[in-house]
């Protein structure tokens, strides 16, 4: 090596040795930023990422990244390289730390006791511990349910017994006036990515109702030819279609089925206090 010269010209971009000569230049003024302040990737510290002339400096703090920012101006200057101040920008990610609370290996079981995994589904849907909120629940929106009915005229048989061969059942309501009877039952069921999963629980709950015994039944009390219809709803308060356009059908207005769905939250909201009640949450 002999003594150093001052630079004088350089290369265009579209030289054969500009790509060398500025990896040479890059790399050169890179090897100087601070390796302790950057952030650590798998246990490595990575105090820089480099792409051509894309460079992202990395921190694991304020005062770090701009130790590195000013080595880099510093070092880049001395080879003739100057950053592009209109073409940089920061991103900060900050922690966050009381959204962020997952801790392997702690208890996910339902604080009540029952031995499954809790989760909100759990706790609105399955937990046994629970069964006389999740009961009430339902009966609150049956009340309602009853009560816009009445208002519309229609003769209404709660809850009947209704003896068949595969058991004894019993629908939550008849409704029948002049013109028609429906055999109804209201059920809240579980949220569920698999599609049309409400107009599946919809047409689960119409078939296991939809027998002769009771076909026969219903004809005798009302001397109509009956339909089946459900009220279903899941604990996000998301209507089955068919059950809207039933109850539509009926005479209920956008603003009575409204307050079906918000009548169900409430009930999946006392249900969650009485959780939080009875495992002590703080």
């Amino acid at each position: 090596m002999g003594d150093t010269c001052p630079i004088r010209r350089g290369v265009l971009q579209g030289d054969p040795l500009f790509p060398y000569l500025f990896n040479i230049t890059l790399d050169w003024a890179l090897s100087q930023v601070p390796a302790d302040v950057g952030t650590r990737l798998a246990g490595t510290p990575l105090s820089y990422i480099a792409y051509a002339d894309d460079v992202a400096l990395t921190a694991s703090t304020p005062s770090g990244l701009q130790a590195s920012l000013d080595v880099l101006i510093q070092e880049a200057a001395k080879v003739g390289l100057e950053l592009g101040i209109p073409k940089c920008a920061t991103l900060t990610i900050r922690g966050d730390g009381k959204r962020k609370r997952g801790r392997p290996g702690a208890p996910v079981s339902c604080d009540l006791g029952c031995g499954r995994v809790e989760s909100l589904g759990h706790i609105l849907q399955s937990c046994p511990k629970l069964a006389p909120e999740r009961t009430a629940r339902h009966n609150h929106m049956l009340q309602l349910l009853v009560k816009q009915l009445s208002k519309r005229n229609y003769t209404i048989l709660k809850e009947p017994n209704i003896r068949t061969t595969a058991g004894m059942r019993k629908p939550d309501v008849v409704v029948f006036d002049r013109h028609q009877s429906v055999v109804l039952d209201v059920q809240i069921v579980s949220d569920n990515s698999i599609r049309d999963a409400l107009v599946h629980a919809h047409g689960l709950k119409k078939s296991y109702y939809d027998v002769g015994e009771i076909r026969s039944w219903v004809r005798e009390k009302t001397r109509l030819n009956l339909v089946y219809t459900t009220l279903t709803i899941n604990w996000r308060g998301i209507m089955a279609t068919p059950s809207y356009m039933a109850l539509k059908s009926l005479g209920l207005t956008k603003a009575d089925l409204r307050l079906l769905t918000v009548r169900s939250l409430e009930g999946s909201v006392a249900t969650l206090r009485s959780h939080r009640d009875m495992g002590g949450w703080s």
